[in-house]
Order: C-alpha cells, then structure tokens, then sequence
C-alpha cells in the first residue's frame, strides 16, 4: 500500500533549499521567472519524488527571505515533518532562527537536519551549531546528513533518512473531515479554475461535493470537484497526507485565494470568538496580532484571560477544532511572538464582572485535544452536533441531540424534585408543574431533555408534573369529598345536577382536583361518578344476557338517561364496552380488554 508524507524545507536564504529539492525530485520548485532570475524562493514551490516501498514524499519548498516569513508559515502550517537545511559554508544565519521559530510555534517536531553546500566546506562545524540551536527548539535527537546538490553525496543517505521520518509521522485519517487550505488558485485553459494544498486528513473524490469558504467574509458556496491529481499524476481520490491539486466547477480563480479553506460540508464551526492557552510570552503580546494558521493569515483582537489563556476576536470566521495551533506575529513587523492552542472554539460570553477570571480557571481544565467529557463538564449541555464539529470522537449519549454532563444531570434533576415539591407546599391541590413552566425554570433546550430528568416519584399527568406527594388533598378538598359522598349515599348512580354541586361547595376547580386525585371520574356532561359506581355498573351490565340496548342497560342500572348516556359513552371510551351492530352494546370479555385499548 502506497504512504505519503509532506515535508517543508526551511532554511536562511540562499542555503540552498531550492537546489535540493530540485537533486531529489528533478522538479524545478522556482516556479517564477524572477525567482529563477534571483536564485531566490519568493513564493512556496512545491515538488514531490517516490522513495523505496511505495512512499511518496510532496516538497513544500519555502522562502528564505525576512520579508517573506509569511509566506514561509503558510507553507510550513499544514505539515508535521521538516528538513531544516543549514549551508556548510555560512552556518546558522538570521532566518535560520525565524524559520526554527515558525516552526517551534507551529507544532514541527520532528525532521532532519540537512547541511548542504558540503563540497565548498567540511559540515561539522555548521552542523554542530544548528544542532545545538535545535536542540534548544525542542527537535532534540533528529538526525542529520551532510548533503552536496552539486555532486550527489549524501543524497542516498538522504532519502533512506527521509523514508525512516515518512514512516514515524502520524498517521492520517482517511476518514476524516476535509478541511484543506488553499495555497494556489490558477486557471488552465480547456480545464478551468485549480487550487492547490497539504491534504491533512480525510479523502476527496472526484465528484464529492464540498464547501468552499474564504476569509473575506463571504458566504461559503458549494463546490464539485470535477478532477484531481497529486504527484503529476490524474486521480480519482487523494487521501492525505498529500499535496493535491483540486479543479473545481464554476468557481473563478479570485474567490479561491490563498487562505481559503476547501471542507467537508457542515463538519466544522466556524467563530469569530476562540479561546486558546497561549504558548508564548504574554507580556509581549500586543492587543491585536496578525494570527496564521493553515495557509491563512489574518488580524485578531487578543483579550488576556490570565497568564496563560487568552481570547481571541477574528473579523472574519474561521474552521477551526480543538488543538489547532496557530502563530502569532507581531502586526507591524516580521517576529513571531509565539503560538496559541485552541481550546474552545465555542466560548461562553463575558459579561458579568469578573468572569474572565471564572472562565481562565475553566480552562485550566481542558486538553489540547478533543475530550467531550471536559467539555461537557464545563459547558453542562451541548449538542451532539458541536461537539462532534469541535473534534471530538468519542461522544456521549444524545437525548433529542443534546449531551448532557452526569453532574450537572444530579443537580437538575434535584431542581426539578424541589421544584415540583415546592409546587406543593404552596398548593396540595395544585395539578403539578406544567411542562412549559418546568422547561423554562430549569433553561432546557428540549421538551424530551426535561422528561428524561423524571425521576421514579415523579410523572406527568395532563401534561404537569406531579410526584407522589400529590396523593394527598388539602382538608378543603378532603371535606369536599366527604359532602359529596354523603349527598350520593344510597343513591347508586346518582350525581348531583350542577345547582346542587355549588351548594355543596363543589365548584370546576374542587371537582378537578377531587378527579385528579382519583375520588371521583367526570364522565362529561356534568356528570360525576365515584370508582367504585363505575366498576358496579360495569358488573351489573355484564350479568345482562348478550347484547343489551341503552334502555335496557338504563333500567339494569335503575338509573336516569341524564346518568346513563355519558356512563355507557365513558365505558365505550376506555373498552370496557363495544358498540354492536344497531344501538346494541356487548360488554367486553375480560381475556380481550387490554388487546383492544
């Protein structure tokens, strides 16, 4: 199976960087005329080269120049291996230390040290000086190789260097979203507008649909590929990680500069408002930066949270997840302030006085990687949806979308038991908490998020929550109860006419509350029964032979057509009877009762 890896060079101008890209690959990276003319890299060149077993290596060759330190980290921003080159005949130079900057703020770990120009001067000297300057940078322990473009030596040993380094990187995820950087856009006549990046992750195919977004604030646009090629070669997929040239559909070079980013369709969020922790020096930090990641460059407002966090205002949105590292840059100069790792590219607002300081001390707590569990812990409740767009992989169970943190589960549902109880105190016949009121109290997203919050003492009845506390009436209801049953002693299948109810005291909200607890079943029409009544109808009915008219059962129950109407309608409403053929009605056999509600 054929691996790729993506390497950049880095180097102070003129150690010949260009010249061994061009030894090993036979590519001319200098793209530009003047670049040719100059003997100097202006912009990023790009070439690539297959080493033994299947490995194909992509170059991103980039400039040397103090004034083009940006353009370095646009090329440098996407690729986890670098071959640092230091000229045998000058040694470490000025953008030696910038490029070891750049790259020590981007993330570079690992590489190779390539000392070229070994046929003007012996490398021993240069090489003990760079690695002595690497050291310090955090690339402890990469090897090194003394290299000639001019007469070959070395270069073997280079490329057996270069396979050993493709072979301990990372490994990519074929899998995963797309989010490449653009670092080229051009038209080819016959074929249309092509865009060039360092593919991290993910796999594009000819066809796939993607979203392309740029830094100029624009909305992002759906894009088709029409076609693909990496290494010189037509393609039907890439995987990284791979420099890939795209060919996109109707989309005009102009709209797809340098710093745009071609992504899997809503995979990423895209703020305005990061938090990050802060790799560098704050006290050198100005209030605004020039930021880069990817191949994009552009302004933020930095807002200090403590001494190691900060927040970070954008113009314009960008794709970023959790762990992505970004360079500062001093606005009105060349110098890499240091670099920043994005934590939460969803913050919380700052409003209240003193909240930056509440938020630094949450973010003690996060990872530079995508951990939902964190999250959750700081944030509470989060959907699915952001999470997974955050980077996280391992994602908790979603109720209606939303992931709610086990704690802050504890302490909602302890709300909501105090809530319902309070409800209660204040009111024993109240009929519960409705949902809407509960919903709002607790500031839940969802209906479904709250009824997952019940627990075993409390259900929803008519829409409220009630708990079992509600079993019991206040004394106004309790007598209430008791003058109704007196008023319907030996009067079976009596209920009083509504005149009569008032005088008793029995008013539309006592009566609920009588119905809501269990005393007594409205049957509609005014008409009120007890449990017990309803049962004996049931039982007398069912000793009738057969199928029985209204008027027979109104006689069988030696009742009024005031009471027997709405008694067979409620009996035929919850199965305990069945319509027959005519006005005939049948009582339901007991074995059937439960198939047919």
């Amino acid at each position: 199976m054929t691996r790729s890896a993506v390497f950049a060079t880095a180097g102070h101008v003129d150690h010949g960087k260009s010249a061994l890209v061009r030894a090993l690959t036979g590519i001319e990276p200098d793209r530009w005329d003047e670049e040719r003319r100059r003997g100097m890299t202006l912009d990023l060149g790009f070439a690539w080269t297959t080493l033994a077993e299947q490995v194909d290596v992509a170059f991103v060759d980039v400039p040397g120049h103090e004034r083009y330190v940006p353009t370095m980290l646009a090329g440098a921003g996407s690729v986890a291996g670098v071959l640092f080159i230091v000229a045998a005949d000058e040694g470490w130079a000025a953008q030696s230390t910038e490029h070891l900057e750049g790259l020590r703020a981007l993330g570079v770990r690992d590489g190779i040290l390539v000392i070229t120009k070994s046929d003007l001067m012996e490398p021993e000297l240069a090489e003990a000086e760079a690695r002595e300057r690497l050291d310090d940078a955090g690339f402890a322990g990469i090897r090194s190789v003394a290299v000639s473009a001019l007469t070959g030596a070395g270069l073997d040993e280079l490329r057996a260097e270069m396979l050993a380094l493709a072979r301990r990187l990372p490994e990519p995820h074929p899998d995963g979203d797309v989010r490449l950087w653009l670092d080229r856009s051009f038209s080819i006549s016959g074929a249309g507008t092509v865009v060039t990046g360092t593919l991290t992750d993910g796999t594009l195919r000819v066809g796939d649909e993607l979203e392309l977004r740029g830094l100029q604030g624009a909305d992002p646009r759906r894009v088709r590929i029409r076609g693909l090629q990496t290494a010189g070669q037509e393609r039907e997929s890439v995987s990284g990680a791979s420099r890939v040239a795209v060919n996109l559909r109707n989309v005009p070079p102009h709209e797809a500069p340098r710093g745009s980013q071609l992504l899997s369709p809503d995979a990423f969020l895209r703020p305005e408002v990061i938090d990050v922790r802060l790799d560098a020096d704050r006290d050198r930090m100005p209030a605004a930066c020039v930021v880069h990641i990817g191949t994009a460059s552009l302004q933020a407002r930095l807002r200090p949270l403590d001494a190691h966090h900060m927040r970070m205002t954008f113009d314009v949105p960008l794709p970023v997840r959790i762990g992505d590292r970004m360079v500062l840059r001093d606005p009105g100069q060349h110098i890499v302030l240091g670099a920043a790792v994005v934590l939460d590219p969803d913050p919380p607002a700052l409003r209240r006085r003193g909240a930056a300081k509440h938020r630094a001390a949450a973010l003690t707590e996060y990872s530079t990687a995508p951990d939902a569990a964190v999250l959750l812990r700081d944030k509470r409740l989060v959907r699915i949806d952001v999470l997974r767009k955050m980077g996280c992989v391992a994602l908790p169970a979603a109720i209606d979308g939303w992931c709610l943190d086990p704690s802050y589960r504890k302490v909602l549902e302890s709300q909501l038991a105090d809530l319902v109880a309070a409800d209660v105190q204040a009111d024993a016949d109240s009929r519960g908490v409705s949902l809407g009121a509960a919903q709002r109290h607790l500031d839940l997203p969802s209906r479904a998020v709250l009824l997952e919050l019940l627990t075993d003492d409390l259900t929803v009845t008519d829409g409220h929550i009630v708990s079992e506390h509600h079993a019991v009436m206040s004394p106004a209801s309790t007598a209430a109860m008791q003058r109704f049953a007196v008023e319907v002693a030996g009067k079976r299948f009596y209920s009083p006419e509504a005149p009569r109810l008032r005088e008793l005291g029995l008013d539309a909200s006592t009566l609920g509350v009588l119905c809501r607890h269990g005393h007594l079943v409205d049957l509609g029409r005014g008409i009120y029964l007890t449990p017990d009544a309803i049962e004996e109808a049931a039982t007398l009915l069912s000793a009738l032979d057969g199928a029985f008219s209204l008027g027979e059962a109104r006689i069988a129950l030696g009742t009024t057509r005031r009471i027997a109407v709405p008694l067979m309608e409620h009996l035929q409403r919850t199965g305990r009877t069945r319509r027959m053929g005519g006005d005939k009605h049948a009582i339901r056999p007991p074995s059937t009762e439960g198939e047919t509600r």
